[in-house]
């Protein structure tokens, strides 16, 4: 064949691939666009939080086999959904309008509760949710637990549920960090999700999210106990993300652009392997999103799996998705996401965070964790004394909320002031139990 021809096609093929990887890249961020609510005061909450079923006697974990098992616990609690979801064969969850019960690769049980105005109707939501599990845990002999990371298991005595997605993540995990087998295993999380009214809107609360996420990593701190052991440190769920895969966790890269968008944050995307191909757990792949649909247009589904296959401190979901708080009791979890809600309602706030952490990058955050990991509430991150920074959070944090919401955020602004997180409060009760029994 003629090597200008030959030169030619080429020439012709790789502009085509380009030409196809940003058309692509466009639809990912007209996708996230939709999420933008331009009519609404942004002002609902999305709650999910993870719970460990424990033995009452010996604090171990009851795991997803068995007849006394995870998987037989859902089949009780299954008459009180509208649907079932099932995985080869096995139950792995169940939804209905308002929420889903779903499992983590450890048997977590996660209960995501749909987006509402109302904090009081999430709290009754999770106190349902509650109620009912009792009545299934209690004659068994298991309490409810919801921690940060397990207490009394060791990551090796724990099984995967039978879902290939997790198989999958797994095995790829072992080669990107240490420690994918303790976050698929042991943590368990409390995320909260907040509205966007249009890109700038999300720039601003992203950008902002994810320079305080070290903050509220801290505050919603409750693992105190790692593979058996009392953890000496903070935010553990930090330090194990930190190890799990750096292309896909932590900080997304793109925040320092000085264009960052919705298309930056679609460039992102684009650039991470995918793990897991479209809807087929068991279609385990290497290939980044650029890649896999080089020669065809992405579909809205296909987008929507692949921004749930990276797992950032804060991740973008048609909402927005901070994820670093630890699985809290209920009381504290609401708190924390009352937190949450009246910070990112109140425009005074989001512009002074602008401000302080305009010329700052990922690479500050990454420091300021590791701060927070060594030093606690002694910690200074970006030139300040993070206790400087929190009670500021503290005055501005019920501020925008409605009046009958602003009790809600009592337990965290308690917690904030006296230098105390759910671990502490967790390690100090422990200690006087024991005192008591002696």
């Amino acid at each position: 064949m003629d090597q200008k021809l030959i030169g030619r096609s080429i020439k012709w093929y790789n502009h085509y691939m380009t030409d196809q990887k940003e058309k692509n890249r466009k639809k990912i961020a007209a996708f996230f666009e939709t999420g933008s609510k331009k009519d609404s005061g942004c002002d609902r909450i999305g709650l999910e939080l993870e719970h460990f079923i424990v033995d009452k006697d010996t604090g171990k974990s009851v795991f997803y086999y068995g007849e006394k098992g995870i998987e037989a616990i859902l089949k009780g609690l299954s008459p009180r959904y509208e649907e079932e979801i099932i995985s080869d064969g096995h139950l792995i969850g169940l939804k209905k309008s308002d929420c889903t019960v779903t499992l983590e690769p450890g048997a977590q049980l996660e209960l995501s509760i749909a987006p509402a105005k109302s904090l009081k109707s999430i709290m009754d939501i999770q106190r349902g949710f509650i109620e009912d599990l009792s009545v299934l845990t209690d004659p068994l002999g298991y309490k409810i637990v919801c921690l940060g990371y397990r207490e009394k298991d060791k990551v090796e005595e724990i099984p995967l549920i039978p879902k290939n997605r997790y198989r999958n993540m797994d095995a790829h995990f072992k080669k990107t960090g240490t420690m994918g087998r303790n976050m698929m295993r042991g943590t368990g999380a409390s995320q909260v999700s907040i509205d966007y009214r249009d890109e700038e809107d999300f720039r601003k609360k992203f950008r902002a999210a994810c320079f305080i996420s070290p903050l509220f990593a801290l505050v919603a701190d409750n693992a105190p106990f790692f593979e058996g052991e009392t953890y000496k440190k903070n935010t553990l769920r930090q330090r194990i993300w930190q190890n799990v895969d750096d292309a896909r966790a932590g900080i997304p890269w793109v925040i320092d652009e000085p264009d960052f968008g919705f298309l930056r944050y679609a460039e992102y995307i684009s650039k991470v392997p995918l793990i897991v191909h479209g809807d087929h757990d068991d279609s385990y792949t290497t290939k980044i999103v650029d890649e896999i649909y080089s020669e065809r247009e992405i579909k809205n589904n296909e987008i929507a799996h692949a921004a749930s296959m990276v797992f950032p401190d804060v991740r973008l979901v048609k909402y927005i998705e901070i994820r670093v708080g630890d699985s809290m009791p209920i009381d504290m979890s609401i708190s924390y996401a009352a937190m949450i809600k009246g910070l990112f309602l109140n425009e005074k706030w989001l512009d002074i965070q602008e401000d302080r952490f305009r010329g700052l990058c990922a690479a500050d955050i990454k420091k300021a964790k590791k701060e927070i990991e060594e030093k606690g509430y002694d910690a200074e991150v970006y030139d300040m004394p993070i206790c400087e920074m929190l009670d500021e959070l503290v005055c501005h944090m019920s501020i925008k909320l409605p009046r009958d919401e602003k009790h809600y955020t009592d337990i965290m602004s308690d917690m904030i002031r006296k230098r105390q997180n759910p671990a502490m409060i967790k390690i100090k009760n422990d200690k006087n139990k024991r005192a008591y029994k002696r």
